[in-house]
């Protein structure tokens, strides 16, 4: 299950830089992975829709499809990590709307 709070880390970090997210369900990372932060910016003038889950066999979502703002920022944290058993997948509503800068680290 999704959601776990971990005081560890792994020994993969994923560095924390502006990324197109993409339109169609695509993995940011494919192996077990602590997931601390999201910053996600909207770059049209119209809402956009974002979805990121963990990739176990049954995904859970971390955050359920979520609608950011037209031209607005949104910032998530979790101090502790969120355990994401087999990696992180998001997907964006809309094709290069959405880029996001995701701290996290992976086996």
């Amino acid at each position: 299950m999704s959601s776990t709070l971990y005081k560890a880390t792994f020994s993969n970090t994923l560095a924390p830089q502006m990324r197109t997210v993409p339109a169609v369900s695509a993995a940011l990372t494919s192996s077990d992975t602590l997931l601390y932060s999201i910053y996600i910016n909207n770059l049209t003038g119209s809402d956009v829709s974002l979805t990121l889950s963990d990739a176990q066999t049954t995904a859970q979502q971390i955050l359920p499809t979520i609608t950011i703002l037209a031209n607005t920022s949104v910032f998530f944290e979790w101090n502790d990590g969120i355990f994401c058993p087999g990696g992180l997948t998001w997907v964006a509503g809309t094709a290069d709307a959405l880029n996001a800068a995701v701290t996290a680290s992976y086996k």
